[in-house]
């Protein structure tokens, strides 16, 4: 499945709380990384579906009050997690034929400066 799919595909997942979803769409292998850049504790890295998909509902599951888009990140389709315009997390994600391999969440207010209106 093309890149850009998988990503959509993941954000509705998020979007929906469909852990099972994202399971699905993970590679066994999928790892995240959470870099926060000293700000704030750091995460990772997670390895295996089970635990990266916990860790994208956690950080990127759809709650009252917040967007998840689809939008360029690294020149790549990925994801933005907003409340009330205000970036909260960035996140670019590595895709193969086998799904979606890795995420690279940022969370660092810092590093969301760019993001931000």
């Amino acid at each position: 499945m093309p890149h850009d799919d998988l990503v959509r595909r993941f954000a509705e997942a998020c979007r929906v709380g469909d852990t099972e979803g994202l399971r699905a769409i993970l590679d066994p292998d999928a790892s995240a990384v959470c870099d926060s850049g000293g700000t704030l504790p750091a995460l990772g890295p997670i390895r295996g579906a089970d635990d990266v998909a916990s860790l994208a509902m956690a950080l990127l599951g759809g709650r009252p009050g917040t967007e998840l888009t689809t939008e360029a990140v690294n020149g790549r389709a990925g994801l933005a997690l907003r409340r009330t315009g205000q970036a909260l997390a960035v996140t670019a994600l590595d895709t193969s034929s086998a799904g979606v391999i890795a995420l690279w969440i940022i969370v660092n207010p810092e590093k969301l400066r760019s993001w931000q209106p």
